[in-house]
C-alpha cells in the first residue's frame, strides 16, 4: 500500500512533529472533574513522552472521564490508540479490581508497569524496579566477565570504564524518583 502521509520509522523529526500535532491535548484534558493529582505545585492529569502518554487521576470516576475524553480526542484527530499496549494501574493497598474499557474494548489492570525504563508498582514500592535493574546489571556484568576471561579487552582500565558506563548507570537509572 502506498501512502503520502506520515513519517518514516525512527525519523528524528517524529517526536517534535507529534508534540506539535497534539499540542492542544493537555489543555483539553484539564478539568477539575477528573480529580488530578498535584505534582510540584501543579495539577497534572497526564504525562507525555514522545508518543507515550500516562493519564493520572485520584479517582476511578476521574480516570474514566479522562479515558473518554482522550478517546474522543484521538477519534477527532485521526489518532489510533494501541489498546494492546494500554494498561491501567491503580496505586494503593486497595486490592479491588475494576473493569476498564476503552472504545468498548477491555483494558488490563496491572500490578506493575514499566514506563521510560522505570518499573512502577501499585503499592508504591521500588522493589520491582530495583529487582529488574539488578537483574539487567548482573547480566551485563557477567558478559563483561566473560569478555575479560577471553582476554578482551586486554586492558583492565578499559573494562572498568565499560563497567561504570553500563552497569553503574543501569543501577542508578530512576534513582532521582
Amino acid at each position: 500500500m502506498c501512502t503520502n502521509k506520515g513519517l518514516r520509522q525512527r525519523c528524528i523529526m517524529a517526536p517534535l512533529l507529534f508534540n506539535l500535532y497534539i499540542n492542544d491535548l493537555p489543555g483539553l484534558m484539564k478539568d477539575t472533574m477528573v480529580h488530578m493529582p498535584m505534582i510540584l505545585n501543579t495539577y497534572c492529569n497526564s504525562l507525555l513522552s514522545a508518543d507515550d502518554m500516562i493519564l493520572l487521576s485520584y479517582t476511578q470516576i476521574g480516570l474514566r472521564r479522562l479515558l473518554r475524553r482522550f478517546s474522543s480526542y484521538c477519534q477527532d484527530n485521526s489518532l489510533i490508540i494501541s489498546k494492546s499496549k494500554s494498561k491501567i494501574m491503580v496505586f494503593g493497598r486497595n486490592h479491588q479490581r475494576h473493569r476498564w474499557q476503552l472504545d468498548g474494548e477491555p483494558i488490563e489492570q496491572v500490578n506493575s508497569f514499566v514506563y521510560l525504563g522505570v518499573t512502577f508498582s501499585k503499592t508504591g514500592s521500588w522493589a520491582y524496579h530495583h529487582q529488574r535493574s539488578s537483574f539487567r546489571a548482573k547480566a551485563h556484568l557477567n558478559l563483561l566477565l566473560k569478555l575479560k576471561k577471553h582476554s578482551y579487552p586486554r586492558s583492565l582500565v578499559l573494562l572498568i570504564k565499560v563497567y561504570k558506563a553500563e552497569v553503574t548507570t543501569m543501577l542508578l537509572y530512576g534513582a532521582e524518583i
